[in-house]
């Protein structure tokens, strides 16, 4: 998996200061850049999940890469924003963190590491292409089993989220979401 501490050794990122287990918060929030203090919070959650945390810490990088502080002083970094279902958010804002999700998950899971390891992973399962796509998340008890056994997989190896993986799969055209038509 990506080692995040190497990027934060980056000279684009050297003058930032990371405080991570903050246990002083609200519990619905996950991380915090403040751009004035040049300073990330990671806040410390009741459970402990190595995936989450490293998708706030890349979420948060993100921001800095993106020159997010041009346009904020502040961001703060929930679990609604992380699965892409804030609604509190002005368009312009939803926009910012749409991308700072975007250039994370490329972050963690860089496009060819990323599909070598799904084919490694698709073949070992045994499985074949049908169609213009690898994988179909639809009702079919078959399919679900399916796409869970990739998620977890790719999960394990990239120390991500499946939920992670799963957008990182649709992004990449790999996965078929049959709900995301269905509403």
């Amino acid at each position: 998996s990506v080692n995040l501490d190497k990027i934060v050794l980056l000279d684009t990122l050297s003058h930032i200061t990371i405080v991570k287990d903050v246990t002083n918060h609200d519990h619905r929030l996950l991380g915090k850049i403040d751009f004035i203090q040049q300073e990330i919070y990671l806040y410390k959650q009741s459970d402990d999940n190595l995936h989450r945390d490293r998708f706030t810490l890349a979420h948060e990088i993100s921001h800095i890469l993106l020159d997010h502080g041009r346009y904020l002083i502040k961001d703060t970094f929930s679990n609604e924003d992380m699965n892409g279902e804030s609604r509190n958010r002005n368009g312009f804002i939803s926009k910012l963190e749409f991308q700072a999700n975007y250039l994370a998950s490329c972050i963690l899971m860089p496009k060819k590491t990323f599909v070598d390891r799904f084919l490694e992973i698709y073949k070992k399962l045994g499985l074949t292409p049908r169609g213009k796509v690898f994988l179909y998340n639809d009702k079919q008890e078959c399919n679900k089993i399916m796409v869970n056994n990739v998620l977890v997989g790719l999960s394990r190896h990239f120390n991500v989220s499946k939920k992670a993986v799963e957008i990182r799969l649709k992004d990449l055209g790999i996965l078929f979401d049959e709900s995301n038509f269905m509403k």
